[in-house]
């Protein structure tokens, strides 16, 4: 694409200097410069009007493969996994690390036998507040209903671990290339700056961000870091990624968990497709929580 442009703003500058000189001269000058000048006009022009022709095909090429690495790129995107659970994640968390705490003194001094369970009786609490058939449960119920909330949490955040391990996977190769590609002739500011503003560099920002953290979940398979550890580190890439908003249905009130970061990358993907297709009317993009989450009941007042 950048060839074939300068290339027409080459023969197009050299067209007009040579019709310049040649009305300068003057045909009436019977000069031999003029015939020249003439000469090259007609070859500049028809080299500029093919070459204009090819930079408009080759600018419709670049920017749809530009438009579908982007695509490609935001659909894994959207295989983050949220974290989706019914305890209070940070509840949850904090028994993570306190199980690593006592598992590692244990190990430490087996003989002491002093464990923490502040966090454990704060998820039991919660437990019993949500149910109240369980608040005359024996302690080895409650025992038995706090392990089955904790192995549940912590196969749902593995599942998003997992899936941010499979993003930052992902080879960007394609789409810095497509990027790479894309220089215009007309209105390069505008159109090129806003596909590096609004589309690459919201995704290459959101790929970075996945592998850098992505460091703890690999430790994690290699048994070098704790679950608590790559535990929260998950919470806070959802929590960056996700925006919440509040809906109510039938006296029900929901959070509704949004992609909101690539929902504005998609809608941007719209505007930037209009670009590529003259002509093309918008189609506003209806964008739907990845999930929700019951909050209660809708207060009459």
């Amino acid at each position: 694409m950048r060839a074939n442009k300068y290339l027409t703003i080459s023969t197009t500058l050299c067209t007009l200097c040579s019709l310049v000189i040649s009305i300068c001269i003057g045909k009436a000058s019977n000069s031999i410069i003029y015939d020249i000048m003439m000469a090259i006009l007609g070859s500049a022009l028809l080299g500029s009007l093919m070459s204009l022709i090819q930079y408009f095909a080759e600018r419709r090429t670049a920017m749809e493969e530009f438009w579908n690495q982007a695509f490609n790129a935001l659909k894994v995107l959207r295989n983050i996994k949220l974290i989706d659970i019914e305890e209070p994640i940070e509840t949850i968390i904090q028994c993570f690390h306190e199980e690593d705490y006592n598992n590692l003194f244990q190990d430490i001094d087996p003989v002491n036998n002093s464990k923490k369970s502040d966090a454990k009786q704060n998820l039991i609490s919660w437990i019993i507040n949500n149910d109240d058939s369980y608040e005359c449960c024996s302690t080895d119920a409650l025992e038995n209903e706090y392990q089955r909330h904790v192995q549940n949490a912590k196969e749902c955040i593995n599942e998003t671990i997992r899936s941010f391990m499979e993003i930052a996977t992902y080879n960007l190769g394609d789409l810095n290339n497509a990027y790479g590609r894309l220089d215009f002739m007309f209105a390069n500011k505008t159109i090129r700056m806003d596909a590096y503003n609004k589309i690459y560099k919201p995704i290459m920002d959101s790929f970075n961000k996945i592998k850098q953290e992505g460091f703890h979940f690999n430790l994690l398979v290699t048994g070098e870091r704790n679950f608590a550890v790559c535990a929260l580190k998950a919470k806070e890439l959802c929590d960056y990624f996700s925006d919440v908003k509040e809906s109510s249905s039938n006296g029900a009130v929901f959070d509704n968990y949004y992609l909101a970061k690539f929902d504005d990358i998609e809608d941007n993907l719209e505007t930037f497709r209009c670009h590529i297709y003259h002509n093309t009317k918008r189609e506003e993009v209806q964008h739907s929580p990845v999930t929700s989450r019951f909050k209660g009941l809708k207060s009459d007042n």
